[in-house]
């Protein structure tokens, strides 16, 4: 995607109003870096991801290890709360 409509419903969500300020500020990044991968909101294999792949995105391993509303780790993927898959092409 080259441009990312976020739906102001996802910003109105008990998952969005739940989260921190850094937990809000981490899924945006991590909304926007997949929007750019067009990976349909889930980051594969994102468990064994190192330091300096986070660091890329501008993220901690911490940042996304830590329990959040607005993001998932499951089976090691990491699926993004709220993407837009029908915005991909």
């Amino acid at each position: 995607m080259k441009y990312l409509n976020i739906d102001l419903a996802l910003v109105r969500s008990a998952e969005f109003l739940s989260a921190s300020h850094e937990q809000r500020a981490t899924w945006f990044i991590l909304l926007c870096h997949c929007a750019d991968q067009n990976n349909g909101g889930m980051i594969r294999d994102a468990a064994k991801w190192h330091s300096r792949q986070w660091g890329q995105l501008g993220l901690t391993t911490e940042d996304v290890s830590a329990e959040s509303p607005l993001w998932t780790i499951s089976c090691g993927h990491l699926t993004v709360f709220g993407y837009p898959k029908d915005q991909e092409f």
